[in-house]
């Protein structure tokens, strides 16, 4: 008797933690000609300690040390300058099992053209990744196969043909987008609200967003279709307002994410006016706490100085 051909499969997966510290050394010129050893304050990583050490006289090296609690920790810790745009732009990637590397020549530290010590200051960011745990599975492969879902491409798909679409939405210059009511209300509240009593927009089958333009509608209820959006990063400012004005709570949260993940020194402040009043708390929180860990220069930007006018309730609420 012929038997149905089978095949057996195994999969581990691995988890991970990850974790960032900011050391900064004011001063460093001068703390580098007095001391031959400096020492961060003690940090926690996944119920670990960790310290960081420079030696600054080894051989007209820098030379990170990395301290553990555990010195056999599954760790990889990546140290990296950053400049005043507090963006990465030198990187040395080690084990934390090697606890000391060299990091940098001191000649090329002071090279003022590299940018590395911005009013004299040197600043460390410490990326530590932990193997949490692995998990493994097996089974057996079944031959009969069934095709991925399709929902995200066919919903694409259907709001680009137009097909039996029933409402039209104009953006702010006029342009219309043609779309389908109940999609549309099973997405969001607010246009459920609309299309449920006879308003205006109902009886029409029109609706203007008089505060958006062409792109940001169309990005906007691309992602109501599909629950995804290709130029998120491009759009997240004016999609945020978007999502806050039709009720869109995970595209919200993706814009605050995207923001986050671009926060810097000279927008730090217009993220918090954005955050504030969009009600995008958790945005507003991270923006807050960035702010206070990076004060002195956040508070020496134009976008700072202007807020301090123009949003002084906003400043006097979060920095007494």
């Amino acid at each position: 008797m012929n038997m149905a051909e089978t095949s057996t499969w195994s999969c581990t997966l691995p988890k991970f933690y990850t974790f960032t510290h900011i050391w900064t050394i004011e001063n460093f010129y001068l703390v580098y000609n007095m001391c031959e050893k400096l020492e961060s304050p003690t940090f926690f990583s996944a119920d670990r300690k960790w310290r960081l050490c420079i030696n600054t006289k080894y051989e007209d090296d820098l030379v990170m040390f990395v301290f553990t609690n555990l010195p056999n920790a599954k760790a990889v810790v990546t140290c990296s300058i950053l400049d005043r745009e507090e963006t990465a732009i030198a990187i040395s990637l080690k084990t934390a099992c090697e606890r000391a590397f060299k990091f940098m020549e001191c000649g090329e530290l002071f090279d003022k053209s590299k940018g590395y010590l911005p009013n004299n200051k040197l600043s460390i960011c410490c990326k530590i990744i932990m193997l949490k745990e692995t998990k493994s599975s097996c089974g057996q492969t079944n031959m009969i196969k069934v095709p991925e879902c399709q929902l995200a491409e066919d919903m694409a798909n259907l709001f680009d043909s137009k097909k039996f679409s029933d409402v039209a939405i104009v953006a702010s210059n006029g342009r219309e987008i043609m779309a389908h009511k109940s999609i549309l209300s099973a997405r969001s509240d607010v246009f459920s609200a609309m299309f449920k009593h006879k308003t205006v927009e109902n009886e029409e089958n029109r609706v203007v967003i008089g505060d958006l333009n062409h792109d940001i509608v169309k990005e906007m209820l691309k992602y109501m279709y599909t629950g995804k959006s290709a130029h998120l990063d491009v759009f997240a400012k004016d999609l945020l307002v978007a999502a806050d004005k039709y009720a869109l709570e995970k595209l919200k949260a993706m814009c605050e994410s995207s923001l986050y993940s671009k926060l810097c020194v000279n927008n730090a402040a217009q993220t918090l006016v954005l955050a504030d009043m969009h009600s995008a708390t958790q945005l507003k929180t991270q923006t807050i706490e960035f702010i206070k860990a990076h004060a002195s220069n956040v508070k020496a930007s134009a976008g700072w100085k202007r807020i301090v006018h123009t949003h002084a309730n906003l400043i006097a609420e979060n920095f007494p």
